[in-house]
């Protein structure tokens, strides 16, 4: 997986893709078109986009945008960074 936070900018050119992992998509500047599974919106400045893991989703921006993308790793990521801890079971279990 690339790094976990990366800032993109998004153009005309229209992405669409899928991934085993979940993303956050999170407005920085410009507008996105955006749609996720065949439901379509805007990621605007201070907006944002969530992109379950295994969905099929679609971007593209006309004027240009900017946005800040978290890829969320495996559910069981954090565990396997930090190690068993006292109430992590129960952080993830709320998610």
């Amino acid at each position: 997986m690339p790094p976990i936070l990366s800032l993109r900018h998004y153009s005309h050119e229209v992405l669409s893709h899928s991934h085993d992992h979940a993303q956050l998509v999170f407005g920085l500047a410009g507008e996105l078109q955006f749609e996720v599974d065949g439901q379509g919106s805007q990621v605007l400045r201070h907006h944002l986009a969530v992109v379950p893991a295994e969905a099929r989703h679609t971007c593209g921006s006309p004027r240009g945008s900017q946005c800040l993308v978290l890829d969320l790793p495996a559910n069981d990521w954090l565990e396997r960074q930090l190690g068993q801890m006292p109430g992590l079971a129960q952080m993830s279990s709320t998610s």
